[in-house]
């Protein structure tokens, strides 16, 4: 108090509740599909600074680790957040938008090498349901998850040496400046 320090922030309270707000209400209208935890930040793009944090949805509520800044946990997998790109290799092999994509019960080698002997990775959709044929357009604006594992077995996760550009899922994202994914 008597240092004579100056703190600065760049977060907008107003822009905070109202963040809180829309995190409480979304986590509610989805709550019957699973979903019981959110974050959100709010970044001004000119210059980075961030207007609104939210880590979770309820910081004291323990049964959904209430306390982990989901917004800046490094411990998480992308969830869907990474299926865009993954729609956007498709897009470079020759999908689009309306491409039909059979959102049906499928399994995959968990590895994705087709000679992995293992149990298969069996992905469900938030819902619990399959919808049958979609397009890609559907697929993504409802991330579906069946759909989008479908959408990575064909584009591949790793780049394809034998080809003179980069490819597979890890090979977009690192076209688009992501250089995190090994």
């Amino acid at each position: 108090y008597r240092s004579g320090f100056t703190v600065t922030t760049t977060l907008d309270a107003g822009l905070q509740d109202t963040a809180q707000q829309i995190v409480s209400e979304q986590i509610a209208a989805l709550w019957d599909k699973n979903a019981n935890d959110a974050a959100l930040v709010a970044i001004k793009p000119a210059t980075g600074e961030i207007l609104s944090m939210i880590g979770s949805t309820d910081f004291y509520n323990e049964a959904i680790d209430g306390q982990v800044n989901m917004a800046i946990s490094q411990t998480r997998q992308p969830g869907s957040s990474i299926k865009p790109l993954t729609y956007a290799a498709a897009f470079e092999k020759g999908w689009t938008p309306s491409t039909l994509i059979w959102d049906i019960p499928s399994g995959f080698p968990p590895s994705g090498d087709p000679n992995d002997q293992r149990d298969p990775y069996i992905p469900v959709n938030y819902d619990g349901s399959f919808h049958g044929p979609v397009t890609v357009r559907t697929a993504l604006s409802n991330s579906y998850n069946i759909p989008a594992v479908k959408t990575l077995n064909f584009v591949g996760i790793y780049d394809d040496p034998n080809t003179p550009e980069k490819e597979g899922m890890i090979g977009m994202a690192q076209k688009l400046g992501i250089t995190s994914l090994t």
